[in-house]
């Protein structure tokens, strides 16, 4: 049994030898796209990160020295634990 190629007509022909060359030049249009807005994000990121560790560079880490945090004098205004503070009137 021998099997008969399928045949298109001719107007379905024509029209991918039409339509794809320019789907696949918006495929790689895309995709170029795509690379330079990640690229884009990606340098957004790595600034910020970087201007959060100029700007704050121990962030998260409080240096105490003898006088307080990061050489500070001691405040006078910070009441103990809550245990330790009076009741407030109701």
């Amino acid at each position: 049994m021998a099997v008969c190629p399928r045949t298109y007509p001719p107007d379905v022909v024509d029209f991918l030898e039409a339509a794809l060359p320019s789907v696949g030049a918006l495929v790689f249009f895309a995709i170029g796209l795509r690379a330079l807005v990640h690229a884009d994000r990606r340098e957004r990121m790595a600034l910020a990160r970087y201007n959060r560790e100029v700007d704050h560079p121990v962030a998260g880490r409080v240096e105490t020295g003898p006088d307080g945090p990061d050489g500070a004098e001691p405040s006078d205004d910070v009441t103990g634990s809550a245990a330790e503070r009076p009741a407030e009137p109701a």
